[in-house]
């Protein structure tokens, strides 16, 4: 398990761990080496707003929060924004995400399903990112933790799903 189980035990989020419970051990926190690639200025970093898959809460309500926050913001400069899914997200999923990125204005909206490679191996963490905005998985999370980016975690959880939650309290 990539963890460590004096922050979150894997008992804590996963309910069949008493059942696995003589195969389980802790590899620490996992993370790619930072990359060595020039970072870029600040003016030109992007706003990295992401869900992985969305395969969980309510991805469309997730962006349209952000956005609509963002949209908030009194600059004159137009924001650079990526709104980032995951692999496993559908065609449509990605086209209900370009629609709605399509109504906010007063900004450079950029929509992908994923990047290659994962966020550090790209360069887009630390490098070409600003500020992260997302639902609290582990990989976002900790790499923007270990690239030492702003960020600001919307865990979704439910009674039986609360691990997002758990890992944005800590």
């Amino acid at each position: 398990v990539h963890s460590d189980p004096n922050v979150i035990p894997f008992s804590n989020t996963f309910t069949q761990y008493d059942r696995i419970r003589h195969m389980v051990s802790y590899t620490g926190f996992v993370t790619p080496s930072l990359p060595t690639t020039k970072t870029i200025s600040n003016e030109m970093k992007k706003i990295v707003i992401s869900c992985g898959s969305g395969l969980t809460g309510n991805v469309t309500k997730f962006f349209k929060f952000c956005l609509d926050g963002l949209d908030l913001v009194e600059n004159d400069e137009r924001l650079k924004i990526l709104c980032l899914r995951g692999a496993l997200c559908s065609d449509s999923d990605l086209k209900e995400l370009n629609d709605l990125a399509k109504t906010y204005h007063r900004h450079d909206i950029e929509t992908k399903r994923h990047v290659l490679n994962g966020l550090i191996e790209s360069g887009l963490f630390p490098n070409q990112t600003r500020m992260s905005i997302s639902m609290g998985g582990y990989n976002t999370t900790l790499e923007s933790i270990k690239c030492g980016i702003p960020t600001i975690l919307i865990p979704f959880h439910t009674d039986k799903d609360h691990e997002q939650l758990e890992r944005a309290q800590i």
